[in-house]
């Protein structure tokens, strides 16, 4: 994986659980990798600032995130930034969108493998399906909603 980690500008967002961040800042000066790395929760502003450099959303979310949609993988939807995210339920349903590349949840090979396949071939997601997740999207689809009612 290291080889290839050239292309990432930044790691952001809170640890969770029992991530070392001595050994990810001990692989990135091993490796003498540029990197920016934000181990703390962002505000809103930082997260917008993050999605939009983004070339990828790694979504690497533990098989006991079962409460709905993510946040970060909502985002990059809209954006068009395609995703690396768990094949199981709830975010497994969006692969049926066709909008990145899935692995098994809490599975660090898996994960690589993932991110290897994204590195070797890339990835285009169906942007299509963005604009639903635009806030114009957003108005449009429930006004249609709406006015199919009445």
């Amino acid at each position: 994986l290291f080889p290839y980690t050239t292309l990432f500008r930044s790691i952001v967002g809170k640890p969770y659980g029992d991530l070392d961040i001595g050994i990810i800042n001990g692989l990135i000066s091993e490796n003498n990798i540029r990197v920016r790395c934000i181990f703390d929760t962002l505000t809103e502003k930082e997260f917008c600032e993050n999605v939009v450099v983004s070339d990828i959303m790694a979504i690497p979310y533990r098989k006991s995130f079962r409460s709905g949609a993510s946040g970060p993988l909502i985002e990059a939807m809209s954006q068009g930034i395609p995703c690396i995210f768990p094949e199981e339920d709830p975010l497994g349903y969006y692969s049926n969108f066709d909008i990145g590349i899935t692995f098994k949840s809490e599975n660090p090979v898996s994960l690589a493998d993932a991110i290897r396949r994204f590195l070797k071939d890339g990835f285009s997601p169906n942007n299509q399906i963005s604009s639903n997740y635009t806030q114009e999207g957003f108005i449009a689809n429930n006004l249609k909603l709406y006015k199919s009612l009445f």
